[in-house]
């Protein structure tokens, strides 16, 4: 949140930006607290979001620009964030924005039922979608992957980080598992202390659990050796 003009803003991040997919939120807000911008990352970094939140605290006027946002139109990029769900082709946003703001009908698809009524201008349909909620993306739609999935891992003594990546990466790729859907990491409190699986769930910003094999063996369900 920078407090001042919105061009020492821009020259101050200029350097920093990087792409759509991982630029943070970035709002400014004039010294006398009458309009609160953001002007950088507004659906999926959350600074339209957090630009009316600190409207509505400073009594400011949030200046909205995003184009989906002025004409009243679904952001599909805003709304896969309220959805937990990653982006895998940021670059195919402005396809979907762009097909609703020219008032076309923009097909979905969901693994899943979605509930309530979809919003105006989207209509759900298998057949060459333009946007996909699903955790196996296959073909040309936008592909958001929802971040519900658990990784349960075991591994001998020693293992490096690099063997479980690669593990994990065959893994993924034999399932057409999006490894975008992955949130969280599980295994044996024997493994507690390993230095390749602790290394390997923090590069990829996992927390992860570990639990007894009594807990584990309380479970019910068809599990491999």
């Amino acid at each position: 949140i920078f407090v001042g003009a919105v061009g020492i803003a821009v020259r101050a991040i200029a350097p920093h930006c990087q792409s759509k997919a991982s630029d943070p939120a970035v709002v400014v807000l004039d010294e006398c607290g009458h309009f609160v911008v953001p002007i950088l990352s507004g659906h999926l970094g959350g600074a339209n979001n957090l630009a009316r939140a600190l409207a509505a605290v400073c009594g400011a006027v949030p200046v909205i620009t995003t184009a989906t946002d002025a004409n009243g139109v679904f952001a599909v990029d805003e709304w896969a964030k309220h959805q937990n769900c990653a982006v895998l082709e940021p670059e195919h946003i402005k396809l979907v924005s762009g097909a609703l703001l020219a008032g076309r009908e923009v097909h979905f698809t969901s693994d899943w039922p979605i509930a309530g009524t979809p919003p105006a201008g989207l209509t759900e349909s298998a057949d060459a979608p333009d946007f996909a909620l699903t955790l196996c993306p296959a073909g040309d739609a936008l592909h958001l992957v929802p971040r519900i999935g658990v990784l349960g891992i075991g591994c001998r003594r020693g293992t490096c980080a690099e063997q479980l990546e690669a593990a994990f990466a065959d893994f993924c790729a034999r399932h057409s598992l999006a490894p975008a859907c992955i949130a969280a990491a599980a295994s044996i409190d024997l493994k507690a202390d390993e230095a390749g699986l602790l290394a390997f769930c923090w590069a990829h910003g996992w927390p992860i659990t570990f639990y007894s094999a009594e807990q584990l063996r309380a479970l019910s369900g068809p599990f491999t050796p």
